[in-house]
């Protein structure tokens, strides 16, 4: 009973950091929140489709924090993240034909980039580029929040 209990109470710390409320050493919760504080109708959401820290967590984060009222548009998702046995969502093939100019584009990363738009995807990287100019980018711990508009 004593070795339970002192092994209990090593791991007790790691227990709390995991169990908090931006678990795992992430602010997930802080980055989906100040989306869906700024959105507006019509923003739209891109996320990474690979990720070497893992491409579901930035989806996962706002499917687990925001309500589905408060988010913005998943614009080139066409079957979401963890369905038919698949981690990863599916994405429009032709993302010229998915995208519909909305006024606004959310990119939500998992990890921190100082060009959130870079490893994002050529296609994607491309389109948004050519169409939008980076309003900001946001760093939270683990997360890169960034907001685009059209330029002008």
């Amino acid at each position: 009973a004593v070795l339970v209990l002192v092994v209990a109470l090593l791991g007790l710390p790691a227990q709390l950091e995991i169990r908090a409320s931006d678990g795992h050493g992430y602010a997930t919760r802080d980055a989906v929140a100040a989306i869906a504080e700024q959105r507006q109708p019509g923003d739209v959401i891109v996320y990474a489709l690979w990720e070497s820290t893992g491409s579901w967590t930035a989806r996962d984060a706002m499917a687990r924090y925001v309500p589905p009222d408060r988010r913005p548009r998943d614009i080139f998702a066409v079957r979401p993240q963890r369905t038919d046995g698949q981690r990863s969502a599916r994405e429009c093939a032709d993302l010229e034909a998915c995208f519909d100019d909305p006024p606004r584009v959310w990119v939500l990363r998992h990890g921190s980039f100082g060009d959130p738009l870079l490893g994002l995807g050529e296609a994607k990287e491309r389109l948004l580029r050519e169409r939008y100019t980076m309003a900001f980018v946001h760093q939270y711990r683990g997360m890169t929040v960034a907001l685009l508009v059209p330029p002008g």
